[in-house]
C-alpha cells in the first residue's frame, strides 16, 4: 500500500516537492535562499519512508536566455546530474543527448524555447540572472539537449 502511495503521489506531483525560504541578511535585504538547511533535513528525515530521493538545486526564478538577437526568459535550475539519476532517466528528449550532462556549462531547454531562438542542439547560448543578492550574472552555455 504504501509503495502505491508513493508512485501515485509522485505521478500526480510530478515527482518533485519544492521547498523555498527566505533570510534576512545583516542589511536588512530578504533573499530567497536557504543557508542553513539542518532544520529541513531534520525535518525531511521524519518522512524518510515515504520519500524515494530527495536533492537540493538551485534555482533563479527568471533568467533570460540569449542567441543572437533574439532572447526569452525562463526558469532556470541548476541540477546535479550525478545525483539525479532518475531524472535524467525519465526525461523526454526532443534533441541530443544527455550522454555528457555532468560537463560543466551544459543546458538542457525547452523545445518551445529552442523554437522561439531558433537555437538547435551544440549551439551557445547566453543566460543572464541576478543571484539571489542582486548581482548580474551572465553565462555562456552549451545547448546539448531539447526536451
Amino acid at each position: 500500500m504504501t509503495e502505491t502511495l508513493k508512485e501515485n503521489f509522485t505521478s500526480i506531483m510530478g515527482g518533485h516537492i519544492y521547498i523555498l525560504g527566505t533570510e534576512t541578511l545583516p542589511s536588512g535585504r530578504i533573499v530567497q535562499v536557504i543557508g542553513d538547511t539542518e532544520d529541513l533535513e531534520r525535518a525531511l528525515e521524519t518522512i524518510d519512508d515515504l520519500v524515494e530521493e530527495y536533492h537540493v538545486r538551485s534555482q533563479v526564478r527568471m533568467g533570460e536566455i540569449i542567441f543572437g538577437s533574439k532572447s526569452t526568459t525562463l526558469q532556470v535550475s541548476g541540477i546535479d546530474w550525478n545525483k539525479e539519476q532518475l531524472l535524467k532517466e525519465t526525461l523526454t528528449i526532443a534533441d541530443g543527448t544527455l550522454d555528457n550532462i555532468e560537463t560543466a556549462g551544459s543546458l538542457v531547454i525547452p523545445e518551445k524555447v529552442a523554437d522561439k531562438l531558433g537555437v538547435i542542439t551544440g549551439e551557445t547560448v547566453l543566460i543572464r540572472m541576478d543571484t539571489v543578492t542582486g548581482q548580474k550574472n551572465v553565462g555562456e552555455y552549451t545547448v546539448v539537449a531539447i526536451i
